[in-house]
Parts: structure tokens; sequence; C-alpha cells
């Protein structure tokens, strides 16, 4: 089983589902199993609980276990795909604060579970240019500074060569493998640039075929197996569908 831990980023237009789809039509015998919530971080997922009226969440108390880690330890899992934020991994005070404590000990709790952990190496968000800032007190009371901000984009390239970087040092320090999906989406607009791979006006969300090409990324990630073997389409035209696969093919090789 793979588990995915993430927020919208992970089940936008369903694509976990698209996913378990794609398994179940190449008879992989692989499932698909997520907790996954709006605006939840690593850090939620690991020391939050649901409220009574469960519409809201709330720090976990002494003997309370958040429900990903109670899941996370019920069983082993083949692989265990974690998410974060964009900004959250490109503002540097932010990612040392939220991002690398937590893919750590949710790494330790894997490697005790015998899975592998696969870091979701998120996407360039586009608007350009771009920055992306915090006030410093959200993240740590002690930053001697009102705003804590990412580098200045100027297009999507260089956005994906920080990306890249961080992710590549990340998971080397935790041993973790990464699925390249913000690979997949340079490639993507570098050789299909009328496809839109996001929702667009300010919604940085994948579109259904940006959800499509995640799928596709994961596919061949956790099956070892080419994205171009892929039969299931769903509401994807079947050209746009066979360059997606190709695309996540090559990114996933390359990577």
């Amino acid at each position: 089983m793979s588990f995915f831990i993430g927020n919208s980023l992970t089940y936008f237009h369903q694509m976990p589902q698209t996913l378990q789809q794609m398994f179940d039509a190449n008879q992989n015998g692989f499932k698909v199993v997520q907790s996954t919530y709006p605006a939840l971080s690593l850090q939620d997922h690991c020391e939050k609980v649901p409220t009574s009226d469960g519409k809201n969440w709330r720090k976990a108390v002494e003997n309370e276990v958040s429900p990903t880690l109670k899941l996370l330890k019920s069983q082993t899992w083949h692989s265990v795909i974690l998410q974060e934020a964009s900004m959250q991994v490109l503002i540097p005070e932010a990612k040392a604060t939220f991002y690398d404590p937590y893919i750590r000990h949710l790494n330790n709790i894997i490697k005790v579970q015998q899975g592998k952990a696969i870091l979701y190496e998120t996407y360039a968000l586009g608007d350009y240019p771009q920055q992306y800032c915090y006030p410093c007190i959200m993240i740590d009371a002690k930053i001697d500074k009102m705003q804590c901000c990412s580098n200045l984009f100027r297009n999507s390239k260089q956005e994906y060569k920080v990306i890249k970087r961080i992710y590549e040092v990340a998971a080397k320090k935790i041993d973790a493998e990464i699925a390249p999906v913000g690979y997949a989406f340079e490639l993507c607009r570098q050789q299909y640039p009328d496809i839109p791979l996001q929702m667009g006006n300010g919604d940085p969300h994948p579109s259904k075929f940006g959800a499509y090409l995640i799928a596709c990324v994961f596919y061949q990630k956790i099956t070892q197996k080419p994205a171009t073997e892929i039969t299931y389409i769903g509401n994807i035209e079947t050209q746009i569908a066979k360059q997606l696969q190709e695309i996540a093919r090559a990114a996933t090789v390359k990577s």
C-alpha cells in the first residue's frame, strides 16, 4: 500500500483516486490510502487532531495521537508520500521550522514500519515575478525581522531550480526518494505550453491535466514501470493523456 500525507495539492481533482484507477486498470495490485486535508501542513499532520464537531483542528494534548500518525503506525507501508505546500519549503525560515523537523520525524516512523519515504517534489506556482513571504512572527517569535521571504523568482525555471535543490538536499539527509512532480511540470510547460497544468487566475492547484500528470509520475515511481503503459485516462483526451504519460516517463527516468 502507498500512503499519501498532504493537503489539497495532493487530493485536488481526485489525484489519489485517479492513481488507484491506474493501478486497477493495469492490475498491479497496489492500493492507495490518503490522509489529506485542506491547508494541513506536515507539522499539523503530526500534532493536531480534529475538533469535536469535526470542522476544525486543534493541537493534540497528552495521550492524543493525530489521525495521520495513528494510521501511519497501524501497518507496514510500501511507500509513504510526504507532501508540503510550496511556500513552506521555499522560505528558508519556514522550511527549517515547519518542514525539515517533520519529514525527519515522519521518516523515523516510516523506517520503523519498514516502509520507504517519498518526497513529493512540488512545482513552480507561476504568476511572475514572484516572491513568497510570511510575517516572521508566524514562524518563530524569536526571529528578529518583520518578513521572512523566499528568493525573488522571475520565471518558473528559476523557481524550479531552487525547488529541485531543496528536495535533493532534504531527501539525502533522511535517505528518502523523490517523486519529480515539479520536474514533470517544467518539462510539460516546455514541450506542451498549451496544456494548462494549474487552475489559473491565481489558483495554484493542479487542473485535471496537472492532476493526471501527477498521478502518472506516482504510477511510475511506485510501480517502477513506465507511465506510458497506463491504460486508464479518465476524462482526459486520448492524445493529451499519451503526452502527459510520456512527460511523466521522461521526468521520472531522468530524475
